[in-house]
């Protein structure tokens, strides 16, 4: 916004943010609060996928649009879809089952799966087991520690038992450095690789898991270190701004931004619902993570998923890129 002027499609654009507190409940009352007192023409967020669902039955029928920058539960643009809902983050899917493929045909036909016992971790966990058993791989075991775990090692020893070449780990926040650190500290790293969706090691956590992490291979939209010219732009903008390199969140809210203010160029500031729809569902753009545009559909966003290895560069821990897939849908 700030690159823009704060204007888009001939008018200013206002932000209201509230907080939601990873609380379903308290994100609904928010969000009522934004339609029906505040007017706003855009919802965006929020990150939990508990609170997305718990709003997304509100905001349906809200004259608004709902612009899914965080979640990645799939019934959003699944079971759950919506005329006047579009996804411009990604899909458990999307962060899981390309990967999966792509770690059985290249290297990997057997690991050992691990993930957090709640409901995201399923999701994601399924989506990997279906599409890398699909493509040839083998499962030794599976395991799902607690959500929130502050102790793996009745885990890890697991993990070693099972025989298996790799690790495929799902694990975000708190939870993947924790996890992280301690496969390190158990031993696992020097003969077991480590594999799993790119919020294992994402740009936020790679600080905290230092040396652990090197090494680690993941599957996810966004890299930092993308070559194209638009990531040059904004990953030298934010760095200069924050003094570290972005995170996928960091370009979730960037993209947003971008999508928020091509449809109101195309719309030339007109707000109307069904004109948003359909002006969304022709945008086209080059974004740092590359090609995005919507799917018809589904609303949900079509992106590259790349994957992705930890490396030291500069004395700093970041994700270079070892393979693209390109045009990923969610299957919906």
């Amino acid at each position: 916004m700030t690159e823009l002027g704060g204007h888009a499609g001939g008018r200013p654009i206002e932000m209201i943010r509230e907080d939601d507190e990873v609380s379903p409940q308290i994100g609904l009352q928010k969000v009522k609060k934004l339609i029906e007192r505040d007017g706003c023409d855009f919802i965006t967020g929020p990150v939990g996928s508990n609170v997305a669902l718990a709003i997304a039955g509100y905001l349906k029928s809200a004259p608004c649009i709902y612009l899914c920058t965080g979640a990645g539960v799939n019934a959003l643009t699944r079971q759950r879809r919506a005329p006047n809902f579009f996804r411009s983050s990604t899909s458990s899917w999307q962060s899981n089952a390309p990967a999966g493929t792509w770690f059985a045909q290249n290297h990997y036909p057997k690991v050992a799966l691990i993930a957090a016992d709640y409901s995201g971790g399923h999701e994601a966990a399924d989506a990997f087991k279906a599409a890398y058993l699909a493509a040839g791989g083998t499962i030794a075991v599976e395991i799902y520690p607690p959500f929130g775990a502050n102790d793996y090692s009745a885990y890890l020893p697991r993990l070693r038992e099972a025989g298996a070449p790799a690790v495929y780990a799902y694990m975000t926040g708190a939870d993947a450095v924790r996890f992280v650190q301690q496969f390190a500290q158990f031993g696992l790293k020097s003969d077991i690789a480590l594999l799993g969706t790119g919020f294992l090691v994402e740009q936020d956590a790679l600080p905290a898991e230092g040396a652990a992490a090197i090494g680690a291979r993941t599957g996810l939209h966004y890299a930092a270190t993308l070559p194209g010219p638009v990531n040059r732009v904004f990953a030298t903008a934010y760095h200069a701004k924050y003094n570290e390199p972005p995170s996928c969140y960091a370009e979730y809210g960037y993209v947003a931004a971008q999508v928020i203010a091509k449809t109101l160029d195309i719309t030339k500031g007109d707000t109307n619902q069904a004109r948003l729809i359909d002006a969304m569902k022709q945008l086209q753009f080059e974004a740092p993570r590359g090609p995005f545009r919507f799917d018809p559909d589904t609303h949900n966003v079509i992106q590259n998923i790349y994957i992705r290895e930890v490396e030291m560069k500069d004395g700093v821990a970041v994700n270079k890129v070892l393979a693209t897939i390109p045009d990923q849908r969610d299957p919906g």
